[in-house]
């Protein structure tokens, strides 16, 4: 979780245990900033908040009934529902809009038939700071 106090140093310090974890990170400044911007916006800084009951997976891997494996690059579990977070950099083409898209609308019938409660989706990018509910 962020909090409005010393908001680089935190995510400095999360960069630093993600090291520990042999995670290679490339271009720290660049996802301290990219955080930071995410942060201060006001469509997405809740992700980043503590709230009384909510659970938060990074990369959760999961399967659907077939059996094939999926991994969302966050997942919030709030009491009343689950949310879906897909970051994407770069400038997307409208294509890869409608593939992402796909990809998230998947991502929430998956888990909304896994948890049973209501489950939405973003899609978030980065570089541009929009955010997309799907």
């Amino acid at each position: 979780y962020l909090n409005d106090n010393n908001i680089k140093d935190q995510i400095k310090e999360a960069i630093v245990k993600t090291k520990m974890d042999e995670t290679t990170i490339i271009d720290g400044n660049k996802i301290i900033d990219d955080i930071e911007k995410l942060y201060k916006n006001e469509k997405t800084k809740w992700i980043f908040l503590e709230k009384k009951g909510r659970i938060i997976k990074n990369e959760l891997e999961f399967v659907d009934r077939s059996g094939r494996l999926f991994r969302a690059d966050r997942v919030i579990f709030d009491k009343e529902r689950t949310w879906i977070i897909d970051y994407k950099s770069g400038i997307p083409t409208n294509e890869e809009r409608r593939e992402y898209r796909v990809q998230v609308e998947n991502y929430v019938t998956i888990l909304s038939e896994m948890y049973k409660k209501e489950t939405k989706g973003l899609i978030i990018y980065i570089n541009s700071g929009e955010v997309e509910e799907v």
